[in-house]
């Protein structure tokens, strides 16, 4: 079944419920005693009044921190950790300029630092490095010239019409590797270059992707409602080395907003993978 991702709006507000029920959990046991006389306001909103708070609306709102504003907060020596690892570190953990100025004990910098020398790998989780992107509003043309991840996630319709997985693709145009796993084999999001099958990508593979991708996405034609149930779905995610993202949905047979581009992965992946 597909997996959705909740935000972090959606986290908060799931953790204010468990809280205010918790609050009248214990103003109903101060109800009982005799010599209470408690009347709830069935009129009070306090997730509305939470929504109106200026903090929080702040705190949800706040974008994520630019590596080189975290090294400018943190007064960082700039040989210390690479730019490069702290853009991936800040978006793998999704930090944001709220929680960087309210760090009175400088946690984000010191787990950064001790991610760097320990060795983690960052940038490379599909659920992080695919949230909260900017979109771009740049031709897909010209968007592709700096783009550094694609994904490609087909599904295929299960029972009661829930989406089940199918196949993960991940182009990684900046190191040059094509990687995929099918429904069956074992892998974590937290890094997809532990994906079971890979593939090496030369610079006129990644040249050719570049240009020969945008060519099956017709950006100025809006998306259409299938007429019969299509054997998958799919999902084309792309993102550039400055966050921004482009993402586009479809199934099978969408030709007039996806011109060939059923035929275009299947050879895609039968000339890395050598299977279809």
């Amino acid at each position: 079944m597909k997996q959705y991702k909740m935000n972090r709006k959606r986290i908060i507000n799931a953790l204010t419920i468990c809280i205010l029920l918790s609050g009248f959990a214990v103003l109903g046991t101060a109800c009982t005693k005799e010599t209470a006389d408690c009347t709830v306001n069935a009129n009070a909103n306090p997730l509305a009044d939470l929504e109106n708070d200026p903090e929080y609306i702040e705190r949800i709102n706040s974008p994520i921190i630019g590596a080189e504003e975290f090294v400018k907060y943190y007064n960082m020596p700039i040989d210390k950790v690479p730019l490069e690892f702290l853009d991936d570190y800040i978006w793998e953990n999704q930090i944001t300029v709220y929680e960087v100025e309210h760090d009175e004990i400088e946690s984000y910098r010191m787990h950064a630092v001790n991610a760097y020398y320990n060795g983690e790998s960052c940038g490379k989780n599909l659920e992080r490095i695919f949230y909260r992107n900017p979109s771009s509003d740049l031709p897909l043309e010209d968007f592709m010239k700096n783009a550094d991840v694609i994904l490609m996630d087909f599904h295929t319709p299960g029972p009661d019409y829930l989406l089940e997985p199918m196949l993960t693709v991940v182009v990684d145009l900046e190191n040059k590797k094509i990687y995929s796993k099918g429904p069956e084999d074992p892998y974590s999001c937290d890094d997809y270059t532990k994906m079971k099958k890979s593939a090496d990508l030369s610079d006129e593979d990644i040249e050719k992707i570049s240009e020969e991708l945008p060519l099956h996405i017709k950006e100025n034609i809006p998306p259409k409602n299938y007429s019969e149930l299509p054997d998958y779905f799919y999902e084309i995610k792309i993102k550039a080395k400055d966050h921004s993202a482009k993402v586009f949905e479809g199934y099978q047979g969408a030709n007039e907003r996806f011109p060939g581009f059923d035929d275009y992965w299947e050879e895609l992946y039968e000339k890395y993978f050598g299977e279809k």
